[in-house]
């Protein structure tokens, strides 16, 4: 299994451990913040493969509870990034918040996730201080 399959596998994992009660208690929503357009579009749209791909191979299920993403396109832009993460959590109930290519995309969002009390899982930033 390689690495990045274990870490999606874990992230579903962890979300559903963390997940608060919602509306719809056998769906749990994972915002999936990305850039899908701009200079950083090719690290998005392989994220969101490599996230469909797990689904595809090991279900849409996890302990019972169907896992939805929800993908959103930042554009690469911290400001986007933030307005996203604030829609996901609050509108859209996400339990979690993934992706975010770039260092100042996963910060912008970590108040947010902080406050929400929702993981933030970062799949693709890499500068020293996100790790």
């Amino acid at each position: 299994m390689t690495v990045k399959r274990w870490t999606l596998g874990a992230a579903l994992c962890a979300m559903l451990a963390a997940a608060p009660a919602l509306a719809d208690d056998n769906t749990v929503t994972v915002g999936l913040i990305l850039p899908m357009t701009g200079p950083s579009a090719s690290t998005g749209k392989q994220e969101r493969a490599g996230a469909e791909l797990y689904i595809h191979e090991h279900g849409d299920a996890v302990a019972g509870k169907k896992i939805v993403l929800e993908v959103k396109d930042d554009t690469g832009a911290a400001d986007v990034t933030k307005r996203l993460a604030q829609e996901l959590v609050g509108n859209d109930h996400a339990a979690v918040l993934m992706g975010f290519g770039l260092t100042p995309l996963a910060l912008a969002a970590a108040p947010i996730a902080t406050e929400a009390k929702v993981p933030e899982i970062v799949t693709a930033a890499a500068t020293a201080m996100i790790t």
